[in-house]
């Protein structure tokens, strides 16, 4: 039995945002709307007025936040120790020394300034929960573009159930989450956008979770003689280059998924396969040559 939608497009967080709510109101739609911009309010790192931007430029002090931006700056760190460095939001100054400086939309053709750097990471960075408050290393600045569309999504569908909807979808720049009742009744219909030529195009059914995507096609640019894009590999500094072209990880929520993919792209197509199968996630990962690579139960989910 199919249930009545309602969507809405609309520009934010340096990208667009796609939400789908069925059995609700109107409203909602308005709603989501406004979430996802005050998201936007604290966490980018292009506003001079972020809770972001505040937080970098105190680096080095204690800094009282909200509880949003605590939650979401607690899961970051939680994600690079748990992926032993893989995933690092501190890699904020090595994406500025190659010109991602601003919102993409504004990065054409840039000069590098100074050698690449591994980035600082996360091991000195103090959290107090009692008071929400952080303080962030001298010469330790976050970037938390990835995460924050995931976490986003996650908490969004989480506030659109409670708000009454019988089910919801949120895509931000190709995080999606997914809960409750699709537009057919049952499960959710999730596209994969994998970028490379295929017969038949992969869609997953999901009851309940999130499909994330990441590539190294989609934000690059020319630094210097160099083409380089906005996955940085802590390690060196650098843009990745370890034979990926985009991994996309289904799992349960938008946050942990958007952190796999940024896991596997630094660990390459093999290493990353394994990463994959210890954790029983399936995925898809797509070489430099377009390769296709199946990971996990992925045939079991498609529709």
């Amino acid at each position: 039995m199919r249930v009545d939608a309602i969507e809405r497009r609309f520009a934010v967080m340096g990208t667009t945002a796609h939400v789908v709510v069925t059995g609700g109101a109107s409203r909602l739609l308005d709603e989501a709307e406004a979430y996802l911009r005050a998201c936007e309010d604290r966490w980018s790192r292009f506003r001079p007025t972020s809770e972001l931007s505040a937080l970098n430029r105190s680096a080095g002090r204690l800094t009282v936040v909200s509880d949003a931006t605590y939650e979401l700056v607690e899961r970051a760190v939680d994600a690079w120790w748990l992926t032993r460095g893989a995933f690092d939001p501190t890699v904020h100054d090595a994406l500025c020394r190659l010109g991602y400086d601003r919102d993409f939309g504004a990065v054409g053709p840039r000069t590098v300034t100074g050698a690449p750097q591994p980035a600082p990471g996360c091991a000195d960075i103090e959290l107090i929960a009692a008071c929400r408050a952080i303080r962030l290393p001298p010469g330790v600045r976050l970037d938390l573009g990835g995460i924050a569309k995931g976490h986003a999504a996650d908490r969004l569908v989480e506030r659109l159930l409670a708000a009454g909807a019988a089910g919801a979808c949120v895509n931000v720049g190709g995080d999606v989450r997914v809960e409750g009742r699709g537009p057919s009744g049952g499960a959710w219909v999730v596209a994969l956008d994998l970028g490379a030529d295929t017969d038949t195009p992969l869609r997953v059914a999901l009851a309940a979770g999130a499909v994330c995507t990441s590539s190294r096609r989609r934000r690059s640019w020319c630094a210097g003689s160099d083409v380089v894009h906005h996955l940085i590999d802590p390690r060196s500094g650098r843009s990745v280059d370890e034979g990926l072209a985009l991994v996309s990880v289904i799992g349960r929520h938008a946050a942990q998924a958007e952190v796999l993919t940024k896991a596997v792209f630094l660990a390459g197509p093999d290493v990353g396969r394994e990463l994959l199968d210890e954790l029983g996630v399936a995925a898809v990962l797509v070489r430099d040559d377009d390769v296709l690579i199946e990971v996990g139960n992925l045939r079991e989910l498609t529709a």
